[in-house]
């Protein structure tokens, strides 16, 4: 089940119809429901996005295994990440992963500082300081600023992520439009690629512009397979 991480933040949410100001917020809460397909074995993802004040939001993600492989592998991955949007610029707080299921240690804890341009990271019983760029988020938070960019008429050209792997700079390109089959319909998608320029691991994500740009479809990918799917299967 080592792929499950790849998918509990690969998610989008709905945005206005309309394309808004770099500086104006655009996303309302939501909860967003996730079939998610390992090889032989399945889980289920839960997404939510919260309102925590006029300019600070939390997006929390839920993954549990589900099918045949839920009577013999218990676990879960909860994910919470905490930031602001200030002046137009998304700024991240915090992110706590508490991770019981993957078999190797994935648990974390990473505190931002962009106003100073440091990160305290809490891994596997050690506590480091790093330095980063101020415009660094997380996994989940990644996304976010995605659906931001791409609201405000933008593709950027990639996001620094920090977590337990470090800190890592992802490309983002998108590609052509084509049709992609999820529990809540088929759909016209265009695929966003993000990928780490010195690794063979990827993923793509199948976004909708009539939908908001909803991502519908996510995969995670390495040596151009296909290692594991997401698909939609509500939002509320």
């Amino acid at each position: 089940m080592k792929f499950l991480q790849c998918f509990c933040f690969l998610v989008f949410a709905s945005l206005t119809q309309a394309a808004v100001a770099a500086n104006e917020w655009s996303i309302e809460p939501f909860v967003a429901e996730y079939n998610v397909r390992v090889g032989p074995a399945s889980a289920a993802a839960v997404v939510e996005l919260n309102r925590l004040g006029d300019s600070r939001f939390e997006i929390v993600s839920k993954t549990r295994v589900t099918g045949f492989f839920g009577l013999f592998k218990r676990g879960n991955i909860d994910e919470r990440a905490v930031f602001r949007f200030e002046n137009g610029e998304i700024l991240a707080e915090s992110l706590v992963r508490e991770d019981n299921l993957s078999p190797e240690a994935r648990s974390c804890e990473v505190y931002y500082d962009p106003e100073s341009g440091t990160a305290r990271v809490v891994y596997e019983g050690t506590e480091e300081t790093v330095d980063i760029p101020r415009n660094t988020f997380n996994p989940l938070l990644m996304q976010i600023a995605l659906m931001q960019d791409m609201a405000a008429g933008q593709t950027p050209d990639g996001y620094n992520i920090l977590d337990h792997a470090g800190l890592n700079r992802f490309d983002v390109s998108v590609g052509n439009a084509g049709s992609i089959k999820t529990p809540s319909g088929q759909f016209d998608a265009i695929p966003v690629d993000l990928t780490h320029p010195e690794k063979t691991a990827g993923t793509r994500m199948w976004a909708v512009p009539g939908k908001d740009w909803l991502a519908v479809v996510v995969e995670a990918r390495k040596d151009d397979e296909v290692k594991a799917t997401l698909r939609l299967s509500g939002l509320n």
